[in-house]
């Protein structure tokens, strides 16, 4: 039997279809609103909240340093769960694992960390002989990310 004949004799899938509450749109396996209007459901709207803050929160601290740095907000909790669940890690390496474009921002949150005892920053050689500057999480961090959970 062919291809295209076996899937033409294959029992289709229905997936249930409804209509967008405010335009009318058909939506698929009963959503309430469509694409165009699902940044108005209330998870949408409180995580693009948290987004707008934490890019707030990213450009305070490349302007005013460590000062400006949550140890407590959503950027800190993701550098000490990376540091809990990846290990020790160059700085360079975590600002890739967090998705920081900015060293200089990295190095703030790493800095008011280690501040309060989260974190240590150590310096280690290298294989080519060059230092590297290595964050890894302490007991403190480790228990910090318990009361997140």
């Amino acid at each position: 039997m062919k291809l295209l004949e076996r899937l033409e004799c294959a029992p289709q899938q229905r997936i249930e279809a409804s209509v967008c509450g405010l335009c009318g749109h058909r939506t698929t396996e009963r959503k309430p609103l469509c694409s165009d209007h699902v940044h108005l459901l209330p998870h949408a709207r409180q995580v693009i909240a948290e987004l707008a803050d934490r890019e707030r929160e990213e450009a305070l601290v490349a302007a005013q340093g460590e000062s400006a740095v949550d140890p407590f907000g959503s950027r800190a909790r993701e550098i000490l769960t990376a540091l809990a669940v990846l290990g020790a890690r160059a700085t360079r390496r975590l600002r890739i694992d967090v998705d920081l474009e900015e060293e200089d921002v990295l190095e703030g949150y790493l800095r008011r960390l280690e501040r309060e005892g989260l974190v240590e920053l150590l310096v280690l050689g290298s294989r080519r002989g060059t230092p590297r500057r290595v964050a890894t999480l302490t007991t403190a961090g480790l228990h910090c990310i318990g009361d997140f959970a």
